[in-house]
């Protein structure tokens, strides 16, 4: 287990070293991760059910530092889900020093985890809050990417 500290440090060398770039290393980087973990966490959970895997999110990646949950809302049929975190890993200890969303590590998370999950293709996520900017949480929305386009 990696933690939070450390995870923190890490991002912050990778964007230090990389600049902008690191923005999409992160995201790809997370997306590939959530997508992963989908496995671990049915059989954490013992369910092949999405929404009892997605009721558990809040309390493992609490355990792991990464995150709180303060709310998670999925929306099946539209394609569409909201979740709004506090205590971000990537926010963690640099509350309110950036000029933008931070979080894309776990906005490519997000997008992987909830694309193997629920809808298997077309999912984007953004991150309308954060904490690293200020907000008092960090929220991300995802959609189908036709409707995000749109």
């Amino acid at each position: 287990m990696i933690s939070r500290d450390t995870l923190r440090r890490f991002f912050c060398e990778v964007r230090a070293t990389l600049g902008a770039a690191a923005d999409d290393l992160l995201y790809r980087s997370g997306s590939e991760a959530g997508e992963a973990f989908v496995g671990t966490m049915a059989r954490w959970t013992g369910s092949e059910d999405p929404m009892e895997i997605v009721d558990h999110l809040g309390d493992v990646y609490a355990r792991c530092g990464w995150f709180a949950v303060s709310s998670i809302e999925v929306d099946r049929e539209s394609r569409q889900a909201r979740l709004r975190l506090s205590r971000t890993l990537e926010t963690y200890g640099q509350e309110g020093t950036r000029d933008q969303p931070s979080c894309h590590f776990l906005r490519g998370y997000f997008a992987g985890f909830f694309r193997a999950l629920f809808w298997s293709d077309g999912i984007v996520c953004s991150e309308v809050a954060c904490r690293g900017r200020g907000d008092s949480v960090c929220e991300f929305v995802l959609r189908s990417s036709t409707v995000a386009g749109a």
